[in-house]
């Protein structure tokens, strides 16, 4: 990929879509070559940067005219037009039987009618106490059950993904890629990606090397992307139904998800561990692909 446009990708990952636009514009004016190998993508990422729906479903509508149609991005730009028009498809005009209208009304009057008696009935009777009943009902958040999302991951083996560092000892046990069960921490309401973009999480085994270790792993963690990129963890997100990383004391371990949220483009290929003061120690590459 152009470096103009992993730019502009790494902008609208960010949430960034004007300074995306920048580099797409820049892209095309000056850096673009003749024929394009990368028109698939930089319309991709134009459309995804526009400021309205209607904007984008244009964008992806000029991508499908443009590219063959067995491109990834057309067949995923294809799909993403189906959905919206299945989305904004009106809805099936409702049967109308004039014949029963005037029978409707009188057997809502009567239903009406009954219901007030009874309501009249209830308030005349006196209303029983029960002390012991102290419950009030309350709208619970949404919270997703972890057994309906699909679990992805790909089990490793902990001695082949390992880091030692003075703080302590760092294992990958597990990594899921573009993971359809990751949920917010606040309420437990499913987290979804930012437009182009997946979420990868990692299953990590900590154990503390150094007195407290009151903000495992101890150290700064990114994924680096196959472009050079180095993303950090998503704050706030976890996996459903699993415990993030918790506090430990010296010789514990725990064991956590981390979640990044990647380009859809793009692909992990190590975990880095670097200290989080400079100096402390050199660091260190787990290879994942």
């Amino acid at each position: 990929m152009h470096p103009t446009l992993i730019k502009a990708n790494i902008a609208l990952l960010e949430g960034l879509p004007s300074e995306a636009q920048r580099y797409l514009h820049q892209y095309r004016s000056e850096d673009a070559p003749n024929p394009d190998p990368d028109l698939a993508i930089s319309l991709w990422l134009d459309a995804h940067s526009r400021s309205t729906p209607e904007a984008v479903i244009e964008g992806l509508q000029e991508l499908v005219s443009r590219v063959p149609p067995d491109d990834s991005y057309a067949r995923m730009a294809q799909e993403y037009l189906q959905d919206e028009a299945a989305y904004r498809s009106p809805a099936p005009p409702a049967i109308r039987r004039r014949p029963l209208v005037l029978a409707g009304l009188f057997t809502l009057v009567g239903v009406v009618v009954t219901l007030g008696l009874i309501a009249l009935f209830n308030r005349a009777q006196p209303q029983p106490i029960n002390n012991n009943d102290t419950t009030q009902t309350a709208l619970a958040p949404t919270a997703v059950v972890a057994a309906n999302l699909p679990d992805t991951s790909q089990t490793l083996v902990p001695d082949q993904y390992t880091a030692r560092y003075p703080q302590g000892i760092l294992n990958v046990l597990a990594l899921e890629n573009a993971s359809q069960r990751v949920v917010k921490n606040s309420d437990g309401s499913l987290a979804t990606p930012i437009a182009g973009a997946r979420f990868y999480a990692l299953r990590l085994n900590f154990e503390c090397r150094g007195g407290i270790c009151d903000q495992p792993p101890e150290a700064r963690i990114t994924v680096a992307l196959d472009d050079g990129t180095q993303l950090e963890p998503r704050a706030g997100l976890s996996i459903s139904g699993e415990q993030p990383l918790q506090a430990v004391a010296l010789g514990r371990t725990t064991v956590g998800w981390v979640v990044f949220e990647i380009p859809l483009v793009s692909t992990v290929k190590s975990l880095v561990v670097a200290p989080r003061v400079a100096g402390d120690f050199e660091p260190i590459t787990i290879a994942l692909g």
